[in-house]
């Protein structure tokens, strides 16, 4: 298994891998967002060269607390492919490339009823901390 940052020759697989998860953008618009791009860590999976999986990051400074952190936005592995370590080896790799842009501090959010997931991360040393997200479309 190879797991790496996301290169722009990874786009379209990554575009590939985020319409089985949730797109709701297009290529075009995944590839301007790239080039813009200094607030996230996007890394990708291949199995034998197939693109299996993916997790993103987007990294939070305020001028209200002294460090930043890193949001885990998405992290998603094909079906076939999961329970084979691959999700667990992209959160590891995501959590390596926060060290070394010396953010210490990760949150994930997830669905409360998604005991499965919950327990997942939980495993990778992960505790519910109690916070309430709120949510609010304008």
């Amino acid at each position: 298994m190879e797991i790496k940052i996301v290169e722009n020759n990874d786009l379209e697989k990554l575009y590939e891998l985020n319409n089985l998860f949730e797109n709701n953008n297009t290529l075009e618009d995944m590839k301007k967002y790239f080039e813009q791009n200094n607030h996230e860590i996007i890394c990708i999976a291949y199995l034998n060269n197939i693109a299996v999986g993916y997790c993103t990051g987007i990294i939070i400074k305020s001028i209200c607390y002294k460090y930043k952190r890193l949001e885990i936005e998405a992290l998603f592995v094909k079906e076939e492919y999961r329970q084979k370590g691959i999700g667990n080896a992209l959160i590891k790799f995501i959590e390596k490339e926060a060290l070394s842009k010396n953010i210490k501090h990760l949150h994930i959010q997830t669905n409360g009823e998604n005991i499965k997931t919950i327990k997942f991360y939980e495993n990778l040393g992960y505790n519910k901390t109690g916070e309430i997200l709120l949510d609010k479309k304008i």
